[in-house]
């Protein structure tokens, strides 16, 4: 499989959009597990943005399971700041088609931050949806 072996040579950036393409829960797994924490912004930035939905949704998912709290954080941090420009460039059908889909994976994220955290309803962001 080629995103095992992009894996296995610390090719990360190849490595985490063909993992999200073949949407395998353990592939990203791995590859979001492998990834340096230095290495982080460089790939937020560089994540293609029709795989934005989908890796907030799997770190959303695995920071009801994972211990690793803090490196979800850390990509979160990194993806929310990354994707907002990337998608503030997108136009057109495709911003319309994917919209939802991000608002909704970006709202579970932050929900399961804001559990994590212990933070108050009130304290949530509202969000115009």
């Amino acid at each position: 499989m080629l995103a095992s072996l992009a894996l296995s040579r610390a090719e990360y950036g190849r490595a985490m959009p063909m993992a999200l393409c073949l949407n395998e829960v353990d592939l990203i797994r791995a590859v979001w597990h492998a990834v340096p924490p230095d290495a982080v912004p460089v790939l937020a930035a560089a994540l293609p943005p029709p795989y934005l939905p989908r890796l907030l949704a799997f770190l959303a998912a695995e920071i009801d399971v994972s211990r690793h709290v803090h490196a979800i954080l850390l990509w979160l941090r990194q993806l929310m700041l990354f994707s907002i420009a990337t998608m503030a460039q997108w136009y057109g059908r495709i911003l319309v088609e994917m919209y939802d889909e991000w608002m909704r994976a970006e709202q579970i994220a932050e929900r399961s931050v804001v559990s994590i955290c212990g933070f108050e309803e009130e304290h949530a962001i509202e969000h115009d949806t």
